[in-house]
């Protein structure tokens, strides 16, 4: 019923080299909509908030949360202003890009490793 040309809803596991495991859920179903991420570690987590633009960081050492609050002003908007304002900086040679051409390629090829996992049946893919 969402008339998308693109997944409705994704889970999916990652497991990186280094040991790290990662769940993502991503769905446009959810109403009200929500945006958050969460680390979770030995040590502690980190729950960010879209809606809020606020995070909080639990330590478990002291078992004590740190809220984190967006900066007085603060507009999301600008976000996306900045990052179109870098890449024009980029193109005309005055700076360089903070994200490497061989990080975008990493990204896409983990993107078509869960296509390729999906497709065959949950199976484990090396990008």
């Amino acid at each position: 019923s969402l008339e998308i040309d693109t997944e409705d809803s994704a889970h999916i596991l990652l497991r990186f080299r280094g040991g790290a495991n990662v769940s993502v859920h991503l769905d446009y179903y959810q109403r009200p909509a929500t945006h958050h991420l969460s680390i979770v570690c030995e040590q502690g987590s980190v729950y960010w908030d879209n809606a809020t633009s606020e995070a909080a960081i639990y330590y478990a050492e002291g078992q004590h949360w740190q809220s984190i609050k967006a900066p007085q002003g603060f507009e999301r908007n600008s976000m996306f202003l900045d990052e179109m304002k870098h890449f024009i900086e980029i193109c005309q040679g005055d700076v360089h890009s903070q994200c490497s051409l061989e990080d975008g390629i990493q990204a896409q090829r983990i993107v078509l490793a869960v296509h390729r996992s999906s497709a065959e049946e949950g199976r484990l893919v090396e990008p």
